[in-house]
């Protein structure tokens, strides 16, 4: 297309570039693996996506290695927009991509992707029955007792599923179709009054809700609690949304004093009337000013373990960055002054010693200052490094990581994933040449049977047409004022 003479198709860049003979020739030779390695069709060692598996694998450990996995993890489906021919090509009808290669992907909440895995429909090793189960359990693996969230749709989740991940230690949420083994019978169809009913049943940790929406929505659920209430906030232009139960939602809220204009009054109630164009405000308070503290608290009724504190701020006069630099629970002394060790587990202490009340991961100590020992990570330093790190470093005090790569012959997200058939070295990118397709050594990469035909070297690693290369010496000679190059070629 980009060579055609169309004058709306063609581009003349690439026609100032190469030509497209030129071009085709180019992808001839452009390889990401070696053909060699690939195993019998039919046996276990055949791999239908060998010609692109080094990229694959590349761009897994990189996004693994780089952004540790949140509390919160999504499982979904992806399409990659591809019409060429392809056996394991996908057409969804229903979906914005009808056609492409499907992709099974574990995202965080702000849409990077932690894992993903191409679906390849019969030739999967997953496919059959109880597809999206097995998609799951397959992503979940590196989560277990971490006390990650999963979250998915209906496509995956059934009862057994859930109660299956709270047994590895991960909480999961999903919409579920009410077919599934084990629903309720009760919540397929209830009867609501009107939009925004809900009706729940709980057995031990899992709820499953009924909600009435523009049409039922059922969930299943180990997350929830089911006597949690509060304001759904919709997704519309100018307004927020919240993921957690709003406990100050139009509950008592007093200030130390309040800020009028123009009539207005800012009072206390404003901050949690779910509405946010209003807000609270106080007098100023300063050097100058005759008030010198200043205090809001709302009355949430009883008594709760709070998740998270946020706060809106708005813009008064131009002091808007002013306001989002203030900080009421990072701070401890008699003046309120100091800030709390940064490795206290949500930046909070004890308000006259500074004491931890709880470590981030990696660290220990009353002020959470010292790191965990050689071969400790995470949480409480209770987890030992499994990884085997690059030149016998020890793993990220905080991730359990390999800062510095995995050691020759391992990969994977946490370095303890030895590598693949065929395959040797650090990062495992390197290809064995061994005789008749046997493995090699998975550091050094020897083969103990011998080479392939045309390779040399311990490892097998040089091609022996590198040892003929022509040698070319020229001289040049001078003769009745007229120049000679003369040359020798050497084999």
């Amino acid at each position: 297309m980009y060579w055609s003479q169309n004058k709306f198709l063609g581009n003349q860049g690439f026609k100032d570039t190469m030509s497209r003979s030129r071009f085709r020739r180019l992808t001839e030779y452009l390889h990401l693996n070696d053909n060699t390695t690939q195993g019998p069709v039919g046996s276990p060692e055949y791999d239908w996506l060998h010609k692109i598996r080094p990229l694959i694998e590349m761009t897994r450990r990189n996004f693994q290695r780089y952004m540790m996995p949140g509390q919160c993890q999504s499982i979904d489906e992806g399409m990659i927009r591809y019409k060429g021919h392809y056996f394991a090509k996908q057409y969804t009808p229903c979906k914005p991509i009808k056609r492409g290669m499907k992709v099974w992907m574990r995202c965080e909440p702000n849409g990077y992707t932690n894992d993903y895995k191409i679906y390849l429909g019969k030739h999967d090793e997953m496919q059959g029955q109880s597809l999206g189960e097995r998609v799951v359990k397959h992503f979940s693996k590196p989560l277990k007792w971490k006390g990650h969230h999963l979250f998915f749709d209906r496509y995956f989740t059934s009862i057994p599923l859930l109660q299956n991940l709270e047994v590895n230690g991960i909480y999961a949420c999903g919409t579920i179709n009410t077919n599934r083994k084990g629903f309720p019978h009760e919540l397929k169809n209830p009867t609501f009054s009107g939009r925004g009913d809900t009706e729940q049943l709980q057995h031990d940790n899992l709820v499953a809700t009924a909600w009435k929406d523009a049409k039922p929505v059922h969930i299943v659920s180990t997350t929830s609690d089911p006597l949690g209430d509060g304001p759904t906030h919709r997704r519309v232009p100018g307004a927020i949304a919240l993921s957690y139960d709003n406990l100050s939602y139009r509950k008592i809220a007093t200030q130390s004093h309040t800020y009028s204009s123009n009539n207005y009054m800012y009072d206390a109630s404003k901050a949690v009337d779910g509405n946010i164009a209003t807000c609270m405000r106080t007098l100023d308070i300063g050097r100058t000013s005759p008030q010198k503290t200043v205090w809001w608290k709302v009355d949430l009724g009883e008594v709760y373990t709070i998740n998270s504190i946020n706060i809106l701020f708005r813009a008064y006069n131009g002091y808007e960055a002013r306001q989002r630099g203030r900080n009421t629970t990072c701070i401890y002394g008699s003046n309120c002054d100091i800030p709390c060790p940064a490795s206290c587990k949500d930046n909070i202490c004890q308000e006259q010693n500074g004491n931890c009340y709880d470590c981030k991961p990696g660290w220990l100590g009353s002020f959470c200052n010292t790191t965990c020992g050689t071969g400790w990570y995470g949480v409480n330093c209770s987890q030992p490094c499994v990884g085997h790190c690059r030149d016998g470093i020890t793993c990220n005090h905080v991730t359990g990581l390999c800062d510095r790569g995995c050691n020759a012959g391992w990969t994977g997200y946490m370095c303890n994933k030895e590598c693949n058939r065929g395959t040797f070295g650090y990062e495992c990118v390197n290809t064995c040449h061994c005789l008749n397709i046997s493995s090699c050594d998975k550091r050094t990469g020897t083969c103990d049977g011998g080479c392939t035909p045309g390779y040399i070297n311990n490892n097998c690693s040089t091609s022996k047409y590198y040892d003929q290369m022509y040698i070319h010496k020229e001289s040049k000679t001078v003769s009745n004022g007229q120049e000679y190059n003369t040359s020798e070629r050497n084999s």
